[in-house]
């Protein structure tokens, strides 16, 4: 009978209508039930008209008082002088938000540490592994053929990535906080929102860039006068969207700029440039055509504040840009690996990337922000399949 009311989500809750002798004779509390019927509990004398009238308070108290709480239900008196009603809800799912991998920084981090761990992105750390694929795939071009890349620097650089990319999200918030601030998918980045000020996330800036510094120590002195540019590009690259529409290709060059630092760091020099030009154009263009898509997220916020983007220069005819793009992608690595004498192994892969881009291009729907967002974080796979494809390619060389 249960199932048939329309009145009760009888489907999340157990019930048993029988009067309690701690709360008021006419009070309704939900307990396990003693019966099973047609899947859902009840009590025989739940059929009782007198008990049908007292689950209609419940219901009204219920959905009244849904709006105060989100734990236990309770009302002295329902709707229109309805009889007292305590009603217990069982637990319910939480949002999906909660569950998400943002969520493990306000369960696991210190209050205090929480902003500063949003502020680097901690929650979504796809970001280094963007940063890195350039430094990895250099690393692994130096490798010896029949041998594997140098373990030792790969680990190094992983660290120097996570750092690199940190920094570059603290300056950015820093600078780009009065933008911030006014734009919907961006007001709750620590700074805009106050979190912390801007005194502090300096002051942490300071202590990033100190890791940093000694990181680069362990490195030799061309690979760090490499890093010193770098930095400055790190700090000017906010500025970029307020002056030109290229920003995105100064982003490109100063994450491909990592190539040349890692490359120098196993080699001591920058030579043989038949390989590391072609290395660094190609992953130019790479992303280029990611970060282009990643901005249309913003496009229409950036067109009324008054900044400036490849997504708003190329306009309409955007994924024909994003397909020469891919073109010179794919082209630029297949030289690389034409001038590193690397086997059959890496053109394989080379086959795989390009697909993964047509992918890309072909369906990314453009007016979709969450698309924007998604197809942009696919392209570690690309990394993953391009530097494999490096060793595999060395090993068999």
């Amino acid at each position: 009978m249960a199932k048939h009311l329309g009145l009760f989500p009888a489907a999340r809750l157990s019930l048993n209508l029988k009067p309690n002798n701690d709360v008021h004779k006419s009070s309704i509390l939900l307990l396990k039930p003693p019966i099973k019927s047609n899947s859902y509990y009840f009590d025989p004398s739940f059929c009782k008209l007198a008990n049908v009238r007292r689950l209609g308070g419940a219901v009204v108290g219920a959905y009244y008082d849904a709006k105060y709480s989100e734990d236990t239900i309770h009302r002295d008196q329902a709707p229109g002088g309805g009889e007292a009603v305590v009603v217990e809800e069982q637990p319910t799912a939480l949002p999906a938000a909660a569950s998400d991998n943002t969520n493990w920084i306000d369960v696991h981090l210190p209050e205090k540490a929480r902003p500063y761990a949003y502020l680097v992105r901690f929650n979504n750390q796809i970001g280094p592994w963007i940063v890195g694929w350039p430094y990895f795939l250099s690393i692994a071009l130096t490798a010896e053929p029949g041998k594997l890349p140098d373990m030792k620097m790969l680990g190094l650089f992983l660290v120097i990535a996570f750092m690199e990319r940190n920094i570059m999200m603290t300056i950015n918030d820093i600078i780009d906080q009065d933008i911030d601030a006014k734009v919907e998918r961006t007001k709750t980045r620590p700074i805009a929102a106050g979190s912390i000020s801007t005194i502090q996330a300096v002051c942490f800036l300071g202590f990033q860039m100190l890791i940093n510094y000694v990181l680069y120590h362990q490195v030799n002195p061309l690979s760090r006068k490499l890093w010193l540019l770098s930095v400055i590009m790190t700090f000017t690259y906010p500025i970029t969207k307020r002056i030109t529409y290229l920003s995105q290709a100064y982003l490109s060059i100063y994450v491909h700029w990592g190539a040349l630092m890692s490359w120098a760091a196993v080699k001591g020099s920058l030579e043989p440039f038949s390989v590391l030009l072609p290395l660094f154009i190609s992953g130019f263009f790479w992303t280029l055509l990611y970060e282009t898509i990643y901005a249309c997220q913003d496009k229409e916020a950036d067109a009324k504040l008054g900044l400036k983007s490849t997504a708003l220069l190329f306009g309409d005819s955007i994924k024909v840009w994003l397909a020469g793009f891919g073109v010179a992608t794919i082209s630029g690595f297949a030289l690389t690996g034409f001038n590193a004498n690397i086997g059959w192994p890496y053109y394989t892969s080379l086959v795989a990337a390009a697909y993964h881009l047509a992918w890309q291009i072909v369906t990314v729907d453009l007016e979709n922000p969450a698309d924007c967002k998604l197809k942009q974080k696919s392209n570690k796979w690309i990394g993953v399949i391009l530097f494999f494809g490096i060793v595999l390619g060395k090993l068999v060389a």
